[in-house]
């Protein structure tokens, strides 16, 4: 999944939200784009790859023609693409927690969008450290693979290290998240702070 944020939202706005299939691969594997926007003017872009899988067994499985048909694959505009940065190593940091189980989907593990708000967790208590408010963080764009589920009660970590800027305002930050399992995603993130104040997220992974 890749997301670009281009604007900030304010609580109460309306937004319209078009997606479509992009490519459709054997039945299995799908592109799908999402685009939100708020009067008439786009806010967030997400290109995110799905797979089908057995309810059962949760292995990849060929959908059936009728799904395949149901959302067939549309040119509209190109997917979304991380945007590139300036290599800079920098700091580290490791954040713990036991998934709870109110965060547990219909199907019983963390959703999607739960890897990144831990990621942004991560970053927030890194702030808090270096004496930086947390509501200040800004998104401008994340990327994330996701290689295994993360289940209720499972104790989680995810080890942040910065790995380059974006601009004058921007850090760059990798993301790896496991469970005594192994694996769960790697993701990178490029955050900034509001009023243009980003340059101090850099320097708190000096």
């Amino acid at each position: 999944m890749v997301v670009v944020h281009e604007a900030e939202i304010p609580y109460g706005e309306v937004l319209d939200a078009t997606t479509w299939v992009s490519r459709l691969r054997r039945r299995t594997l799908s592109t799908r784009e999402v685009r939100l926007l708020a009067a008439g003017e786009l806010v967030a872009a997400a290109t995110q790859d799905w797979v089908h899988v057995d309810s059962q067994t949760f292995k990849p499985k060929q959908g059936t023609k009728e799904t395949a048909a149901a959302f067939p694959a549309v040119d509209v505009e190109p997917s979304v693409r991380m945007p590139k940065f300036e290599e800079r190593p920098g700091g580290q940091s490791v954040f713990q927690f036991q998934m709870w189980q109110t965060w547990a989907d219909p199907l019983g593990h963390a959703n999607h969008p739960a890897y990144i708000d831990w990621c942004d967790e991560a970053i927030s208590r890194r702030m808090v450290e270096a004496r930086i408010e947390p509501s200040l963080l800004r998104p401008v764009a994340e990327q994330v693979t996701f290689r295994d589920s993360v289940l209720p009660g499972e104790q989680v970590t995810v080890r942040t290290e910065r790995v380059g800027v974006f601009g004058e305002n921007g850090v760059v930050l990798r993301h790896h998240l496991e469970t005594d399992r192994g694996p769960a995603a790697e993701a990178t993130s490029i955050r900034s702070l509001a009023a243009g104040t980003g340059n101090l997220l850099i320097a708190a992974w000096d």
